[in-house]
């Protein structure tokens, strides 16, 4: 138990009260690396979808603003919230845990694609790529981004 600080001893409530706190902040874990990767995937799903923050965070029964701690992974996402998040975005709860850096020593090398579609830019890029049917047109869309990244 944890020691009774001077000025509650003779307050049960008080010294109940303190201690409480102490076990909570004992108790509380902060969010780590895997905390904002999965965040991140909840936040390209959401994109993908064309759904706002205010959309999936409505759908989940929270403020738009913890959906943004969940998405930046200031906040932990329980295995709860995992669940109803898939659920509201339709796709499996894996997507979202998804293959990691993490799982393995040697990585997949595909965190860096995860990374890139977290930007609501980089999505629409994709969504109108995919749309392009002829193959000379796709190679010279990418043939100029290549050279505009080059430059810089």
């Amino acid at each position: 138990m944890a020691p009774v600080r001077a000025g509650v001893a003779n307050d049960p409530v008080r010294a109940t009260r303190s201690v409480t706190k102490d076990m909570q902040k004992v108790m509380a874990r902060r969010s780590g690396a895997y905390d904002v990767e999965i965040g991140k995937r909840i936040r390209a799903q959401r994109l993908s979808r064309g759904m706002s923050q205010e959309d999936l965070a409505d759908r989940l029964g929270v403020t738009f603003q913890q959906l943004q701690k969940y998405e930046k992974g200031a906040n932990r996402v329980s295995a709860a919230r995992l669940r109803e998040i898939a659920i509201a975005l339709k796709l499996p709860i894996s997507v979202l845990y998804g293959a990691d850096r993490y799982a393995s020593k040697a990585g997949t090398g595909n965190a860096g694609v995860q990374e890139l579609i977290t930007s609501s830019r980089a999505i629409n890029l994709l969504k109108h790529f995919s749309r392009i049917k002829d193959a000379a047109a796709q190679n010279l869309v990418v043939d100029l981004c290549e050279r505009l990244a080059d430059k810089g």
